[in-house]
């Protein structure tokens, strides 16, 4: 009996707190209380708030939250359970609401926190602005209906207003001076929940593009993540980059105001521009995006509206929609491969029957055909970036069949689609100086390119050969000699140093020789050409012969020849000891044909300098050195101290870029009426330094004065601007 008696008080105890919990879950807890003691809202759960409103003289708009069929992803880590609720607006107009503004308004409701208290000796509502607010907020948060009103200015501190807290079953009622700080994130407008973006979507979120302007009408389709052109060209593929710029400016675009249908008054009847973008998710209505004229009162944006499962109507930056890319044209795809360089994994080359095959490695490439070995990475990486860097224009319809006579077949990475991960094109007849047709596999489309370096359809591997053509150690080289029509010199290096043996009487520039070493020790090929001389490259008369001779293993002695022909792209064609033909870069090339005379004949030492006469157009100016200074002495323009010390700066920075030819100067060199001259004296009256400036040309790309200097039979170029800085100060 006693048992049966436990049990039955066991049951009605259960039953009385279960009782309890239903009816006091929604009451907050003492302890829940106690932790938002300073909170305005002491008691906030914003998983069970569903509606608000906010209004603000006579301008109100409602947000609620609704609840759709889309489980909550199990990864989320808000803490939502269940079906996914959002918020929405539904008052004055029905669209769904900006959720990171939604985030950030529920954020400074839960967080808001007031001063101080107003004591209710000190309440007068009409003073304290409560009887007309700035705003009411309206929280319905479960059995809780909040309502803050925000009344006037307080007196302290600076920016601080009034608001009221007030409402159905809200805990801590009361009237509080609360700070600027969450007055501003709380004065909100409906525009500041409305979605301002155009179509920020994701190109791989759509199955199609469709695009209407007068006559340009296009439809692209998403096929496995690479869009082709319906209907164009037997579907065409769209080039990467340029649908990639297309999505990226239209995420760009947004409404920078809103307008009604009726603000519109009939300008988008037609549009000029239209876009329907259909999702892949068949539950989400196609988006319809229109473009008309200009905004009334501001002709830097374009009417827009965007219609899915609601319309929105604005006006969008003009600059951004003229940057879309919209023309269809610019979207084809150009090149003969629709790949990336990171993407490929093997590529084949075949012309005849046979064929370089290059395959990706841990270290860069490895060829396996027509020999195995591995390929220096910047080679192959530049060597399979200019394949995918073809490109040319769509091919006259008559021109469409031919026979193909080499093909290149790539292979890409595993993550990319079946359809695109083997990308094949073939090549018509390949003749020098003529264009050439390509046929693309993956869609069809012949294009024409224009003439192209025929080197690079050699399948003998010579393209993937080292660009390190040669690897000394500067001390290797002991004789030097530089022969054109132009430079004719004998640089000898020994223990003892470096000397210009030819031209006699002549001292070598120490930087210009070093320049000059260092591009034959580690001679570049800028790319390999052929395998031998065909006697097109210029050899046969060489622009310069180089020879020069290595010490090798046990002190015997090397020579090599290097001949250097006639400049084509990027260079000049060159040929080291009649091995395989390459390209000399530009830079080389001008650095190993050039005088290498001493440049430092120009200078001298300025506290050795006892006086200096400077001769121009306007005048000769004597500067006389006293101590660390130099004074002008004697007649002439007279110049002011800053002036004097621009010119010293200017003559301590003179130096040439390089001697340009030796014997007597032309006479379009200028030297009959040089435009400067400079006499200096030294302190000791044993020494004299006198040179001269001609006139401006340009050398190299440089623009130079032509110079000479006394004593010595050959002329200097000199870069203008610290010449042009002596005249300014005369």
């Amino acid at each position: 009996m006693l048992r049966l008696l436990t049990n039955w008080l066991l049951v009605v105890a259960a039953a009385i707190a279960a009782i309890l919990v239903v009816v006091t879950r929604e009451v907050p807890s003492t302890g829940e209380l106690s932790e938002r003691e300073r909170s305005l809202l002491k008691v906030f759960d914003e998983h069970q708030i569903s509606r608000i409103e906010i209004e603000a003289k006579g301008k109100s708009f409602v947000l609620a939250r609704v609840v759709t069929a889309h489980p909550t992803d199990p990864d989320d880590e808000s803490g939502d359970q269940g079906p996914n609720q959002a918020f929405r607006l539904i008052a004055p107009i029905e669209e769904q609401a900006n959720p990171e503004k939604i985030k950030a308004l529920l954020s400074t409701l839960q967080y808001a926190s007031f001063v101080r208290p107003v004591a209710d000796a000190q309440i007068d509502r009409k003073s304290l602005g409560l009887e007309d607010p700035r705003w009411v907020i309206h929280v319905d948060q479960g059995p809780i209906h909040y309502r803050l009103r925000l009344g006037g200015n307080a007196p302290a501190p600076f920016g601080a207003s009034y608001l009221e807290v007030t409402g159905e079953n809200a805990p801590g009622k009361g009237i509080f001076v609360v700070r600027q700080g969450l007055v501003e994130p709380l004065s909100v407008t409906v525009e500041d929940f409305r979605s301002h973006e155009l179509a920020a979507i994701g190109k791989d979120s759509l199955t199609q593009i469709q695009f209407s302007q007068g006559q340009n009408r296009w439809t692209l389709r998403n096929d496995a993540g690479r869009y082709r052109f319906a209907g164009m060209q037997g579907n065409q593929l769209a080039a990467r980059d340029a649908v990639d710029h297309f999505f990226l400016q239209l995420a760009r675009i947004k409404f920078e105001n809103f307008l009604s249908d009726a603000d519109l008054k009939g300008k988008l009847d037609p549009p000029e521009i239209s876009m329907i973008l259909t999702p892949k998710d068949g539950a989400t209505k196609p988006i319809t995006l229109q473009l008309g004229a200009a905004c009334p009162g501001h002709e830097e944006w374009r009417i827009a509206a965007r219609e899915s499962s609601e319309r929105v109507t604005g006006c969008v930056s003009r600059a951004l929609v003229d940057d879309l890319n919209l023309d269809a044209a610019s979207l084809v795809e150009h090149h003969i491969f629709a790949l990336h360089p990171d993407e490929v994994e093997t590529l084949t080359l075949k012309r005849g029957d046979a064929s370089l095959t290059l395959e990706r490695s841990a270290n860069g490439y490895r060829m396996t055909s027509p020999a195995q070995g591995d390929v220096e990475r910047p080679v192959a990486d530049d060597r399979v970036r200019a394949w995918l860097d073809l490109s040319g224009e769509q091919a006259p319809a008559d021109s469409t069949n031919f026979e193909a006579t080499a093909s290149i077949t790539l292979h890409g990475v595993s993550d990319i689609a079946d359809r695109y991960r083997e990308q094949r094109v073939e090549f018509g007849p390949l003749e020098e100086g003529k264009p050439v047709l390509v046929r693309r596999e993956v869609d069809g489309a012949v294009l024409l390119l224009p003439p192209l370096d025929l080197s690079q359809f050699e399948v003998n591997g010579l393209l993937l050969r080292s660009a390190l053509v040669l690897d000394l150690q500067a001390k290797q080289l002991q004789h030097v000699e530089v022969a054109s029509s132009v430079v004719q010199e004998v640089i000898e290096q020994s223990d003892e140093g470096i000397t210009l043996a030819s031209p006699a009487g002549f001292t070598a520039d120490g930087v210009l020789v070093t320049h000059l070493l260092d591009a034959l020790r580690g001679l570049r090929a800028v790319r390999w050409v052929a395998a031998a001389d065909n006697g097109s490259f210029g050899f046969a008369t060489p622009t310069v012969r180089v020879k020069f001779t290595e010490t090798v293993k046990s002190n015997n002695l090397e020579d090599h020849l290097l001949r250097i022909g006639t400049s084509t792209q990027g260079g000049y064609f060159a040929q080291l000891d009649n091995d395989a033909v390459f390209v000399l870069s530009r830079q080389s090339f001008e650095t190993i044909h050039q005088w290498v005379l001493d440049r430092s004949v120009f200078s001298s030492p300025l506290e050795s300098v006892a006086h200096i006469d400077l001769r121009s157009a306007q005048g000769t100016v004597k500067l006389v050195g006293t101590g660390d200074h130099f004074n002008q002495q004697g007649p002439g323009p007279h110049l002011s101290r800053s002036s004097i010390d621009d010119l010293i700066s200017a003559l301590q920075t003179l130096r040439p870029e390089a001697a340009l030819h030796l014997g007597t100067p032309p006479a379009n060199e200028g030297f009959s009426h040089p435009i400067l001259t400079l006499v200096a004296q030294d302190r000791a009256n044993t020494k004299t330094l006198e040179w001269k400036i001609g006139a401006a040309d340009v050398w190299r790309n440089v623009s130079i004065y032509y110079a000479r200097i006394e004593g010595i039979n050959a002329t200097y170029a000199i870069a203008r601007g610290p010449v042009d800085r002596i005249l300014d100060a005369l």
